[in-house]
C-alpha cells in the first residue's frame, strides 16, 4: 500500500465477551499498529451489537452496557495514535456519553465519568440507577456468564442469541435483583425531571428486558 493511504480498522469492542472475537480483533489491530510506520490509522467501531443481532433474530437482547470495556480500549486506541473513530449504531445513552467524553479527552477516568453522569442526571435516584447499570454491565461483559463454548473457543465468531440473553444472562435471579433496583430508583426519584428520567429508563430498557425474558420462557414452554 502506498504511504498516503490511511487505514480504518473495523472492530467490535461491544462483543469482547466472546474471547474469539477479542483475540481476532486484537491480532489484526496490533499487526496494523506495529507495521503502520506513520500511516494514519482510524477506527470503525461496531456499537450496534447486541441490538443488531436481536433485530435480525427477532428477539429482545440483554443490554450491551460496556462503559469500562469501551473506556479501556478507547484509551488504548488513543495511546497508539489513532486519529479518530466512526461509531456504527447508536448505543445506549450512558455508553455514548462515556465514549464521546473519551474521544474528546482519553485521559478521563471512566468511573469519574459514570459518577458524574448518574449524579447529575438522576439526582436522588443516582445510587440505585448506577448499581442497576453496573450490574447489567458486569453481567454482559463477563465471559464467565456465557456458555462454555464461548469461554473456551478462541477461533470462532459469536453474537448474542435469544438463549444467551435469557438463559445465561437475564436469569431469574438476576432479573429479580435488577427489578428491585429499578423499583428502588422509582421510589427515590424526587424532582419531576428525575421521575421522568427514571421512567424513561424503565420504559426504554427495563420493560424491554422483562418482555424479552417473558417471550423466551413462553417459547420454551411450547417446545415438546
Amino acid at each position: 500500500m502506498q504511504p498516503n493511504i490511511s487505514v480504518q480498522m473495523c472492530l467490535q469492542p461491544r462483543n469482547y465477551w466472546a474471547l474469539g472475537v477479542l483475540k481476532n480483533d486484537l491480532r489484526l489491530y496490533r499487526d496494523w499498529v506495529h507495521h503502520k510506520k506513520g500511516r494514519p490509522l482510524y477506527l470503525w467501531l461496531y456499537y450496534l451489537f447486541p441490538e443488531y443481532s436481536a433485530a435480525g433474530g427477532k428477539f429482545h437482547c440483554f443490554p450491551g452496557f460496556s462503559a469500562h470495556t469501551l473506556g479501556w480500549f478507547l484509551k488504548m486506541y488513543a495511546h497508539d495514535g489513532s486519529r479518530g473513530a466512526f461509531i456504527e449504531g447508536v448505543s445506549d445513552q450512558i455508553d455514548t456519553y462515556v465514549t464521546l467524553k473519551l474521544l474528546d479527552d482519553p485521559s478521563l477516568d471512566v468511573d469519574v465519568l459514570l459518577e458524574e453522569f448518574f449524579t447529575r442526571y438522576y439526582g436522588a435516584a443516582a445510587g440505585p440507577m448506577k448499581r442497576l447499570y453496573l450490574c447489567i454491565e458486569d453481567t454482559f461483559r463477563n465471559s464467565a456468564n456465557y456458555p462454555k463454548e464461548i469461554q473456551t473457543n478462541r477461533n470462532k465468531q459469536f453474537h448474542q442469541t435469544e438463549e444467551i440473553a435469557w438463559k445465561y444472562l437475564g436469569t431469574e435471579a438476576r432479573m429479580a435483583e435488577l427489578g428491585a433496583l429499578m423499583d428502588e430508583a422509582t421510589r427515590m426519584a424526587a424532582s419531576e425531571i428525575e421521575k421522568q428520567r427514571v421512567a424513561l429508563f424503565r420504559e426504554g430498557v427495563w420493560d424491554y428486558m422483562v418482555e424479552g425474558r417473558k417471550e423466551y420462557l413462553a417459547k420454551q414452554q411450547k417446545q415438546p
